[in-house]
């Protein structure tokens, strides 16, 4: 009887022990995770159950080190040019361990990373999170226990190395430099001449024709200077092979990639493999050659560069010249171990190091990369982020359908039909009327995929490649869906970004059109012209707002616009190239509802499928202002506003001066003028005023407030008041005495 309760009081004691042990286990590791959150991803970590530990709230993290310690960051953006960043480092319970810091920072790096703050020099963090080097500096990277550093002066920045105390033990001097391999650090003294160095900075003789391998001392390139070709020769300046291909690499394991002319012009090239004899391991009959680890290579009969072997087939060669594969490999990654990364048409998996599909590990579909974190395998495919275990059961997949508070739900269905094309198209479900809802999911199936057998065939035939994803918001009956893409045709500059919104009503499945919201013969589009060059005339006032100097300033508005019904305003958005360089990216401006109302078909259906604020002006924001901050800021030029007109019209400075920075410019100079102008009888009164910009000086304590004002004038001689309309630029400078903020300075805007 007592071996029967010892036994259940051990199993007992055992069960909660063996529960504590599992939740241990999966609490060990934590995989980097992402959730979308009001149309933005935000990042968090996830155990090994696929549950949130650290909750998704970043907008950028790393991995975990091995110590435990991740970099994460948050963006603080209400800008139309920039955001903020606070970066921190943060251990395996979310904990903060070190910063905020404004800066990016990135991953860990054989074991740190390098804090870089311009005005406030750099730190070299470890995987601990603790602070090893503060430097006046700018750290670059770590390499053998010696920290490779750069100074710049006057736009001129060299390069120079210190020890892990921050002394520094080589002089910045150095035009260009390499971290340390073997001792031996590639420099540049001049910008056309490199030597290598040892850890003290000796030179090694000859070193501007050495190339460090692991065994052996490899011929390196060089080109003759009468021939334009390269050749490649050994460290005594003895020449291994004579200068004849048009490009050269340096040499990996007794192989280099060269580049042979093959037609008339020089251009028209292909790459070759060669031995140290300059004899062909790989003929010059393909279009790319690429090492992937493990002595192979990547081969590809199409394109070039990177835009070929991503996009093109690859097949497998060794070192010697033998093909292991056919070309089967799209997105051919590098090894990282055992293992790279592959796609077929339409799915990704790993390759071993015979060149074929990884028997025992999971087939994932969809088009991305899969690699391995420790023994669990991460993958990006089609958009979507996913990790499994090796024997190919999911641990967490990204969920990106929208569910929201209404019931109803938006799901992604993806077409995949090939490597080249991937379109994602809605689907609702959740409608209390069924009919309504097949009618609605059958129109968004003919607007996402109409032809879409015909847009795979023409992206194959025009070597593009597609890919077009959504956003779904909704707001009371109206779903706004926002189709994005991106379509890349293989071997260009770029490609061209497109974006069009569908304004849904789920009561009556119309989908709505520019026109929609306005009355009929409102002439809509000239009124919504005249608003944005408005916008583009003033915002190019504001020095500030540089990136608006490359906007076209007069750009018109046609039914083909992209636009968004937002709840306080109306979007217009240009496309790359309609009014501004591609590199502006889509041009968008915001037209408040209060100043359009008068032209709102207000009792249409559009209109009435949406709550709405109208409100008649919208502030842009030049950098980043806390929302508190700004309000404050907003009540403070509202009541300087009135009493300032207040303060004139009874000559008492003491109705403004609680609002003026006590002593500053604008202090000083509106003292005289409510002096000067009772003196000569000059009454005033508010008609209105707007806030129009607002954003951050360098200093943190001070915001430039941009206000356009209507201010009535009634002179003495007059009975009636004049009109007159400003534009002021308003420094707002925080008071520590009063702990509040106060007008110190105008300008004209």
């Amino acid at each position: 009887m007592k071996k029967i309760v010892s036994l259940i009081l051990c199993l007992l004691f055992s069960i909660p022990s063996l529960s504590l042990y599992s939740s241990g286990e999966d609490n060990a590791i934590l995989l980097p995770a992402v959730t979308e959150q009001d149309g933005s991803d935000k990042w968090g970590f996830i155990n090994l159950a696929g549950k949130f530990i650290i909750p998704p709230k970043y907008d950028t993290v790393s991995n975990f080190s091995a110590k435990g310690i991740a970099v994460v960051s948050e963006y603080n953006s209400n800008t139309l040019t920039s955001y903020d960043i606070s970066s921190y480092f943060i251990n395996k319970e979310g904990k903060i361990v070190l910063g905020p810091f404004s800066c990016y920072i990135p991953d860990f790096d054989n074991g740190y990373t390098v804090v870089y703050e311009k005005e406030k020099g750099s730190k070299l963090v470890n995987d601990d999170g603790k602070v090893v080097i503060t430097s006046k500096y700018r750290l670059e990277s770590v390499s053998e226990g010696i920290v490779l550093f750069s100074e710049t002066k006057k736009d001129n920045t060299l390069y120079g190395y210190m020890d892990m105390k921050g002394n520094i033990i080589i002089s910045p001097k150095y035009t260009y430099a390499q971290n340390f391999k073997d001792g031996i650090a590639k420099v540049m003294p001049t910008t056309d001449k490199s030597i290598c160095i040892d850890r003290k900075g000796n030179v090694i003789k000859n070193s501007d024709v050495i190339s460090i391998g692991k065994e052996v001392l490899w011929p390196v390139p060089f080109m003759d200077q009468k021939t334009n070709k390269y050749g490649y020769k050994f460290s005594d300046g003895e020449i291994a092979i004579k200068p004849k291909f048009t490009e050269a690499e340096e040499f990996i394991n007794g192989a280099a990639k060269v580049a042979i002319q093959t037609g008339k012009e020089e251009y028209d090239t292909n790459p070759a493999l060669i031995d140290i004899n300059g004899q062909y391991i790989i003929k010059p009959q393909y279009s790319g050659i690429h090492y992937i680890g493990q002595g192979l290579y990547g081969v590809n009969k199409k394109g070039f560069g990177y835009a070929g072997y991503s996009n093109y087939p690859n097949a497998i060669f060794n070192s010697d010249g033998k093909q292991l594969s056919d070309f089967l490999y799209y997105n051919l990654q590098e090894f990282n171990g055992n293992y790279a990364s592959a796609c077929s048409s339409t799915q990704t998996f790993f390759i071993d190091k015979s060149g074929t599909k990884a028997a025992d590990l999971p087939v994932i579909d969809g088009v991305g990369t899969v690699e391995f974190t420790g023994d669990i395998i991460k993958a990006n495919c089609d958009n979507y982020l996913s990790y499994f275990r090796k024997d190919g059961s999911l641990i967490w997949k990204q969920n990106k359908d929208y569910a929201f508070d209404s019931g109803i739900t938006v799901k992604r269905n993806k077409f995949r039909p090939d490597y080249y094309t991937y379109i994602e198209c809605p689907e609702i479900s959740g409608l209390s009327d069924s009919g309504m809802q097949e009618k609605i999911n059958k129109k968004l199936t003919d607007v996402f995929l109409k032809d879409k057998e015909k847009i795979a065939q023409d992206n194959l035939e025009n070597e593009s490649i597609q890919d077009e994803s959504f956003k779904a918001k909704q707001n009371k009956d109206l779903l706004t869906i926002q189709a994005n893409g991106y379509i890349y045709p293989i071997g260009a500059a770029h490609g061209m970004p497109y974006t069009e919104d569908y304004p849904l009503n789920l009561k009556t499945g119309e989908i709505y059109k520019l026109k929609d919201l306005f009355k009929a013969n409102s002439k809509y589009k000239e009124r919504l012209t005249a608003i944005i060059r408005n916008q583009i005339a003033l915002n190019k006032k504001i020095t500030d707002f540089e990136y608006f100097h490359f906007v076209d300033s007069t750009p018109s508005v046609q039914d083909t616009i992209g636009f968004t019904a937002k709840r306080d305003a109306l979007v217009l958005t240009f496309a790359p190239y309609e009014v501004a360089a591609y590199a502006a990216g889509f041009v968008s401006f915001e037209i408040p509802y209060g100043q359009i109302i008068d032209i709102i078909d207000t009792k249409g259906s559009f209109w009435s499928s949406f709550d709405k604020e109208i409100k008649k002006s919208e502030i842009h924001y030049l950098s980043n202002v806390a929302a508190d901050t700004s309000a404050t800021i907003q009540n403070q030029i509202k009541a300087y506003e009135n009493k300032i007109i207040e303060a004139i019209n009874t000559n008492d400075f003491k109705k403004v001066e609680p609002l003026l920075y006590k002593d500053s410019s604008l202090y000083n100079e509106q003292k005289a003028l409510i002096k000067n102008l009772n003196k000569n009888g000059i009454k005033e009164k508010l008609v209105s005023f707007e806030i129009y910009a607002m954003g951050y000086l360098n200093n943190p304590d001070e915001v430039k407030v941009y206000v356009l004002e209507d201010i009535g004038i009634k002179y003495s001689t007059k009975k009636n008041y004049d009109s007159r309309k400003y534009s002021w630029c308003y420094t707002v400078k925080y008071d520590k005495s009063t702990k509040s903020y106060k007008l110190s300075k105008i300008s004209k805007w």
